[in-house]
C-alpha cells in the first residue's frame, strides 16, 4: 500500500501494535517491521516530540472510547537520524470477526533537523487546528485537570534536576506512577468520576513531591523525579490517601520505581525502566511499588519473543503436550491424565509456562493456546483409539479469560466434531 498503515489493539489497559506496513517502517526510519512493533510494545510513544506526548496520548484515548475519530498531528524523531517526522495519523474502528482493531494511516506533513528544533522549539509544536483551551495549555507546559507540569516539560528538565541532586550528594531516582485498572473503572463510574482519581491523585504527588519534581505523563500515568531514601514513606502516605478518594470507592495505586545510582543513563531511558518495573504489579489488586532490576530487562525481551513467535510456536510444534498421570492412591491404578503444556523452543530452550501464560493472556491469546491444546489431545486420543488402547479421562486446563475472546464451547466442540474417532457416528 502506498500509504503508510498501523494496526492496534486495546487489551487489558494497553494499546498494543498488532501490524505495521513497510510503508510505516521506511516512514520513521526502522529497519524492519519487528524492530517497529518491539519498539511501540515496550513504549508506544518511542522518538515522540516530548511537547507532543499529552496531546497524542488524549487524543488516542479519545478515540480509544470512540468519543471521537482519531486526527491529530505529532512530530516523531528517526532512530537513525537527526530528523523529526511531523505526522498527521487519522483512524478509524474496525471489528471482524467479533475482535474490534483500530486501524490508523499515517502521512508525512514535515521533517525537521533536532537543531532547529533546539533553536527554535515552536517548530516542533503541534499544529493541530483548532486546539482546545486546555490543549493549548497542556502544550504550554502544563496539564490542566492535575495543574502539573506535563510530560515535556519533565523530559526538558529532568537531566539537569537529577545532575544538580547529584552535586549535592543526594541519589535521585525516577518514579512511574499509576492506577490499577482505570479504564474499567471509567466504564463503571464515568470518566468524570475516573477524572476525579486522576485529579486526586496528582495533588497526592504535587503535595509529598513538590510541583517541580512531578509530571502528568498521559492518563493516569505520573512521572516523579525524588531522592531515594523518601520514596517508601511518600508513597505508602499516597497510597492511603488515595484509597479515600471518591467516598472509598479509589483504585490500587502502583509505582516503579528505577534509582539513578543503578547506571547512569537518560531520564527518558529511566523512566521507561521505572515504568517496566511498575508494569510488574499490573495483576495485584493491592497498592504497592516495585524496583527495577536487571532481570526486568531480559523478562521484557522474552515476553517481546513470545508474543512474536507465539503462532509460529503452535505450527512449528515448539508447544507440545506433556501428559501427568492421576493415580488412584488406593489401588495405584491410572485413572486418568491432565494435558500439560510445554514450550520448547530452539532458540531459548524450555520456556516455562510461568513466562508464556501471563504474556498471552495479557494480550488476550491465551484462548488460542487453550483452543490448540484441545486440538492437540483430540488427535492424541483419535491415535489411541486406532490402535486399540486403553482410554482413560484427560482433563485440559482453561484460563478464565478465554471466555471473554471466544464462544469456547462452541469452539471445542466444532474440534471435538472435526477429529474423526473409530466407531462414532
Amino acid at each position: 500500500m502506498p500509504m503508510a498503515i498501523g494496526v492496534y489493539q486495546y487489551l487489558d489497559g494497553r494499546i498494543v501494535p498488532v501490524f505495521v506496513n513497510e510503508r510505516f517502517v521506511h516512514l520513521i526510519g526502522y529497519d524492519t517491521r519487528e524492530q517497529v512493533l518491539e519498539t511501540m510494545r515496550g513504549n508506544m510513544f518511542a522518538g515522540v516530540y516530548p511537547d507532543d506526548v499529552p496531546v497524542l496520548s488524549e487524543s488516542a484515548a479519545q478515540f480509544l472510547r470512540e468519543e471521537s475519530g482519531l486526527d491529530v498531528c505529532f512530530a516523531v524523531r528517526n532512530p537513525h537520524t537527526d530528523k523529526y517526522h511531523f505526522l498527521r495519523a487519522t483512524g478509524q474502528v474496525v471489528i471482524r470477526g467479533g475482535v474490534r482493531f483500530y486501524l490508523v494511516s499515517y502521512m508525512d506533513e514535515d521533517s525537521r533537523r533536532i537543531g532547529e528544533a533546539a533553536q527554535e522549539p515552536d517548530k516542533i509544536q503541534n499544529k493541530g487546528a483548532g486546539l482546545s483551551p486546555d490543549e493549548e495549555h497542556r502544550r504550554d507546559g502544563y496539564d490542566a485537570l492535575t495543574g502539573l507540569p506535563n510530560a515535556g516539560w519533565f523530559f526538558r528538565v529532568a537531566d539537569e534536576q537529577i545532575k544538580n541532586m547529584e552535586d549535592q550528594g543526594k541519589n535521585p531516582a525516577v518514579v512511574w506512577i499509576d492506577y490499577n485498572g482505570l479504564k474499567d473503572y471509567d466504564k463503571i463510574h464515568g470518566f468524570s468520576a475516573g477524572d476525579a482519581l486522576i485529579k486526586g491523585l496528582g495533588e497526592r504527588i504535587r503535595q509529598y513531591f513538590g510541583q517541580d519534581m512531578a509530571a502528568r505523563f498521559s492518563s493516569d500515568h505520573f512521572l516523579v523525579l525524588a531522592e531515594e531514601e523518601v520514596l517508601e514513606e511518600r508513597l505508602q502516605k499516597i497510597f492511603e490517601e488515595v484509597r479515600t478518594l471518591h467516598h472509598g470507592n479509589s483504585l490500587a495505586v502502583h509505582a516503579g520505581i528505577y534509582p539513578l545510582s543503578f547506571q547512569e543513563t537518560s531520564a527518558a531511558t529511566a523512566c521507561d525502566r521505572a515504568k517496566m518495573a511498575c508494569d510488574t504489579l499490573r495483576t495485584s489488586i493491592q497498592s504497592g511499588y516495585a524496583v527495577f532490576d536487571r532481570r526486568m530487562i531480559e523478562d521484557e525481551r522474552t515476553s517481546a519473543y513470545i508474543f512474536r513467535n507465539f503462532q509460529r510456536a503452535m505450527k512449528e510444534g515448539w508447544i507440545q503436550v506433556y501428559y501427568q498421570p492421576v493415580v488412584r492412591t488406593v489401588t495405584g491404578m491410572l485413572c486418568g491424565a491432565e494435558a500439560l503444556c510445554r514450550w520448547i523452543d530452539p532458540n531459548l530452550g524450555m520456556i516455562s509456562p510461568g513466562q508464556f501464560i501471563p504474556v498471552l493472556e495479557e494480550h488476550g491469546l491465551i484462548y488460542q493456546l487453550d483452543l490448540y491444546m484441545v486440538e492437540q489431545v483430540c488427535q492424541d486420543y483419535q491415535a489411541l483409539v486406532q490402535a486399540d488402547r486403553t482410554m482413560v479421562p484427560v482433563s485440559v486446563n482453561l484460563s478464565r479469560k478465554d471466555f471473554t475472546r471466544a464462544d469456547l464451547v462452541n469452539q471445542i466442540e466444532k474440534l471435538h466434531r472435526s477429529i474423526r474417532f473409530p466407531g462414532r457416528s
